[in-house]
């Protein structure tokens, strides 16, 4: 089982993680509409991913 602080670590990660992506995909929409992209939610799509297979 694991410990009070081990799961609180465990917590943080996971929210710096969704912040991260949050941050990213949004980065990426806006980056794919300053390229003139029609259709830009493919790219915050295109990031997860790539993240995923990290």
């Amino acid at each position: 089982m694991k410990s009070k602080k081990q799961l609180k670590k465990q917590m943080e990660n996971k929210t710096v993680l969704i912040w991260k992506m949050g941050a990213a995909s949004a980065l990426s929409w806006e980056i794919a509409k300053l390229a003139g992209s029609t259709h830009p939610y493919l790219a915050p799509i295109r990031l997860f991913f790539v993240y995923k297979q990290l």
